[in-house]
């Protein structure tokens, strides 16, 4: 992946140099997804800036015919969308997220819609919005009907079969994300949905499944550098651990907070010590478990009807520590 750094930077020099601003628009492009990627948030969403600055809808959106099949200006707000998720950006990340939504539905482009419909369930699903993620799904199982795309279809259906485990729907839930995961050919974002079969295994109690799928999901990461999803796929190993009873789980936790701290994911790094201060908690370590999560959570000021920051709070308010 550092060859596609290279290369984005190398681009993006050269578009520099022509003074186009359509291919200084699309280097941009490439770059916040490269960025992304590869865990680089503050990149990324510099980039975005840049691109979102250059972006006319008048005169930019025929650029999806020529490079990617999607328009750079809804794809500027949907990459936005996920950073600031990251940042733990709640408020922020669903506003880009309905912009990119709002642009793509007046474009009347069916590609970049397409596109939308695959990728925004995935933000949608981290802001705990499971409705909406069935209705976005359901869309775009239709638009793949008309299309006769497998992707399309089995990128829906993974997220209809992660919707079916949060309702407790966990055998059909898995089943359906089993196939859904064959079929789909992309290795993009793999990792997530990876981490969502994972989670599912472990929750109908196949915990070592889920150990075995998320320790493969690590050595792909390294492999392939999609560094963005890494330290919850960490976290979720630790909670499968720690259904096991396995002493282990702590080290993993404390492997996903350093990660996520490394890229300033700071909605990760809460998700990972929440974890590990309950598991301190059940250890009777209140008071290292406030340590960790308390000022973790209170450097968060938005967002904070966020299923993620009511579990640490709720978390912080049974410790007893002042």
């Amino acid at each position: 992946m550092s060859q596609a750094v290279e290369s984005a930077e190398e681009l993006l020099e050269l578009a520099k140099r022509s003074g186009n601003d359509d291919l200084l628009l699309e280097s941009h492009h490439v770059s916040w997804g490269t960025y992304g990627f590869v865990g680089n948030i503050k990149s990324s969403l510099a980039h975005v800036k840049q691109g979102l600055t250059l972006y006319r809808r008048q005169d930019h959106h025929k650029l999806a015919m020529v490079y990617g099949g999607h328009d750079p200006g809804s794809c500027a707000y949907h990459q936005a969308a996920v950073m600031l998720w990251l940042l733990g950006r709640f408020d922020q990340s669903r506003e880009k997220l309905d912009q990119s939504f709002e642009l793509t539905r007046s474009l009347n482009h069916r590609a970049t819609l397409v596109w939308n419909l695959t990728w925004s369930p995935i933000v949608y699903q981290m802001l705990g919005e499971t409705d909406v993620v069935i209705a976005l799904a359901n869309e775009l199982m239709d638009l793949s009907a008309e299309g006769q795309s497998e992707d399309w279809t089995a990128s829906a259906e993974l997220m209809l079969g992660w919707a079916d485990i949060d309702s407790g729907q966990v055998t059909s839930g898995i089943a359906r994300m089993e196939k859904a995961l064959t079929e789909r050919s992309s290795m993009y974002t793999r990792c997530y949905y990876v981490g969502l079969l994972a989670d599912g295994y472990r929750a109908a109690g196949k915990v070592d499944d889920a150990v075995r799928l998320l320790d493969q999901a690590i050595a792909d990461i390294h492999e392939s550098s999609e560094l963005w999803w890494e330290a919850e796929i960490h976290r979720l190993k630790g909670v499968a651990l720690v259904q096991n009873n396995d002493a282990s789980a702590e080290s993993v936790f404390n492997e996903a907070i350093r990660i996520a701290r490394s890229q300033g994911a700071k909605a990760l790094e809460l998700k990972a010590a929440t974890d590990l201060a309950r598991l301190w908690i059940t250890a009777r370590r209140p008071e290292e478990a406030h340590r960790l999560l308390n000022p973790i959570y209170r450097d968060f000021n938005e967002g904070l009807g966020c299923r993620e920051l009511i579990t640490a709070r709720d978390l912080l308010g049974g410790i007893g520590v002042e």
